[in-house]
């Protein structure tokens, strides 16, 4: 984790935060996550699985899940990204 993480948000150990980005209020960043390039994720959004974010706002009650990429993105409100592929 080398961005900033609020005491009241949550990052697990395996996610990766750049030194741009950010998680704050009550976010939630779950699984294998990657926040990149200016990312910020705030609010009680929530983002697991091995979904990478790319210089874009995660906010409100908004969830990227799965392997979902997002790049230069706004997600909000009860918005829901969920990409998985299937072999």
């Amino acid at each position: 984790i080398g961005g900033f993480v609020a005491e009241t948000a949550t990052v697990a150990s395996t996610a990766t935060i750049d030194a741009s980005s950010s998680v704050c209020e009550r976010a939630r960043v779950n699984g294998n996550v990657k926040l990149r390039s200016n990312s910020e994720v705030y609010g009680q959004a929530l983002l697991e699985g091995n979904a990478t974010v790319n210089g874009s706002r995660i906010y409100s009650l908004a969830k990227v899940l799965g392997n979902s990429v997002v790049t230069s993105s706004v997600i909000c409100q009860a918005s829901e990204i969920n990409f998985n592929v299937i072999n």
